[in-house]
């Protein structure tokens, strides 16, 4: 994603809860159905896959910033310091 690429993966619960709005994420049931996809971006035009992933790579990049990390993680240590002693 943040390479700026389509991603294909299976239906896992993490990555529905962390990558739930990525413009072109895909995922997937079974092999079947992640080979299928796959193949069918394959089919597409270069410049079509080329604009899905620079989405992706958008997302990522205002989502999983460096800033936006370490403010969740302030945000979260924040929230239990009163409850460490």
């Amino acid at each position: 994603m943040a390479a700026g690429l389509p991603v294909v993966a299976r239906n896992l619960p993490a990555y529905r809860k962390l990558y739930h709005e990525a413009p072109a994420l895909y995922l997937l049931e079974n092999e079947k159905d992640l080979s299928t996809k796959v193949i069918t971006l394959l089919k597409m035009s270069a410049d079509e896959r080329h604009k899905i992933g620079l989405a992706n790579k958008n997302y990522a990049k205002k989502r999983f910033s460096w800033d936006n990390v370490s403010r969740k993680i302030l945000n979260t240590i924040s929230s239990i310091a009163p409850y460490m002693g």
